[in-house]
């Protein structure tokens, strides 16, 4: 059990799945819930997410493991999240030839576009992520493209990650689209969103130029 914790993990949980970034609270809630026998499964699956987002596997082929026989009723999501867990740690093996890492995540992403609308959409920007990292841009700019709105409280870094990638598959177009619609939800960014807001705006107006008759 989480003792008298049940209030922070709670608070620690959504920030865990919805956050921007989640590291701070995905170790805190990893470390509430060691020992918890009866730790949800949403909790095993977004805290192995959030952990494969910075590249660490640490416990990623256990928890998976674990999701496939939860054993929780109506919940199909859980075998979901474990092919998604599985496919991003081939993804990560270094000593794998490219083309089973790259093929590991199409796999799953093909397995994500047939889910039915209770499977979380911010998955797809998991997947998107484990693309990028292969250097398959147009592929993480279309998975991360499929956004259920507006649930999705990632959308503001979606669409900002969104145009970066479609920029390196070379769609300017889509990046265009993308880094304005991220600036639309950061159009009073907070102090430490600022830096960040400053530089898209930049990319939009080197962008709008290069498209202007010469």
């Amino acid at each position: 059990m989480l003792s008298g914790a049940a209030t922070d993990s709670s608070r620690d949980f959504g920030l865990l799945t919805y956050a921007e970034n989640d590291s701070a609270p995905a170790e805190r809630l990893s470390r509430l819930a060691i020992g918890n026998v009866r730790e949800s499964y949403e909790q095993r699956c977004e805290i192995a997410l959030s952990r494969l987002r910075r590249a660490d596997t640490t416990g990623a082929r256990r928890t998976a493991a674990g999701l496939r026989t939860t054993g929780v009723a109506n919940y199909d999501e859980a075998p979901v999240c474990a092919s998604l867990i599985e496919g991003i740690v081939v993804a990560l093996a270094q000593n794998s030839p490219r083309a089973t890492r790259v093929r590991a995540l199409v796999t799953v992403d093909s397995l994500l576009k047939t889910q039915p609308m209770g499977t979380p959409s911010i998955w797809n920007y998991d997947v998107a992520v484990a693309f990028a990292r292969l250097g398959e841009f147009h592929a993480a700019a279309s998975a991360v493209n499929r956004r259920l709105l507006p649930r999705s409280a990632r959308l503001a870094i979606s669409l900002r990650d969104e145009g970066i990638w479609a920029l390196q598959a070379g769609d300017t177009t889509a990046a265009l689209t993308a880094f304005k619609r991220y600036l639309l939800f950061r159009d009073k960014p907070e102090p430490s969103l600022q830096s960040q807001t400053t530089r898209v705006k930049a990319m939009v107006a080197r962008l709008e130029a290069a498209k202007q008759p010469r």
